[in-house]
């Protein structure tokens, strides 16, 4: 009776096991589905997304909006910016001021 016993459980835990994997590899097939369909729309949208920049490039690019310019007859006008409150560089405000110069060693 100990022995049909034990078999039993030996038997009913295996056959559990075996379940329990054919269970697992189905899930797992199923989301490896679920991810190539993804990936596979991924690469779509980016194909559509290089195909969409590549269009309004083309589109607005300077070289069209210059043309588009001429067709309407705009004129480009120059800017120039003037701005007087500019100091160069490093140049020194007060002229008064002794300058010390340091070389190597102190000398």
């Amino acid at each position: 009776m100990k022995l049909k016993s034990v078999l039993f459980v030996l038997f009913a835990l295996s056959f559990f096991s075996i379940i329990l994997s054919l269970l697992t590899n189905t899930q797992v097939n199923i989301l490896s589905s679920q991810l190539t369909t993804l990936n596979r729309q991924l690469v779509e949208l980016e194909i559509e997304k290089e195909s969409t920049s590549n269009i309004f490039q083309e589109k607005y690019s300077i070289k069209n909006i210059d043309e588009l310019s001429k067709s309407y007859n705009f004129v480009r006008l120059d800017v120039f910016t003037i701005k007087s409150d500019l100091i160069p560089p490093y140049k020194i405000l007060d002229k008064n001021i002794e300058v010390d110069i340091l070389s190597y060693f102190g000398k």
